[in-house]
């Protein structure tokens, strides 16, 4: 589950890359309409996700669900920028590996988390 998440979301750049942007600069000044559209758009693809989500691991339960959606999206969108930084920094850690500790390798780092996330939320008595 944790790979097919990850593969999911690695073949999506633009996407992983709105992640961070959507609540910092993108749902901002924009017509009460046009939010209220995306919001509800989103909410319906999140159920999706979770229905899915419960189905593959029926102990996760559709709080559990929307936890794991709330969680490797708030990490894919982190990520997906510490992974690709901007040239003066990526010029920066190859000039100077000391400081490169920052960068990671989006897709194992992301896959490893969300596994580690999947079993913590089946595993939760309040999933």
């Amino acid at each position: 589950m944790a790979a097919a998440i990850t593969r999911s979301l690695t073949d999506r750049p633009l996407f992983c890359e709105l992640l961070a942007h959507a609540p910092l600069t993108l749902e901002r000044h924009v017509s009460l309409e046009s939010v209220r559209s995306f919001k509800l758009s989103a909410l319906d693809a999140l159920d999706d996700l979770v229905e899915l989500l419960t189905r593959a691991l029926p102990g996760l339960g559709a709080t559990g669900g929307r936890n794991v959606v709330a969680a490797v999206t708030a990490l894919a969108a982190s990520l997906w920028q510490t992974s690709h930084p901007p040239d003066t920094l990526a010029q920066l850690y190859a000039e100077d590996p000391r400081l490169g500790h920052a960068v990671v390798d989006f897709a194992p780092r992301l896959e490893h988390l969300t596994r580690a996330v999947l079993i913590g939320l089946v595993s939760a008595d309040d999933a």
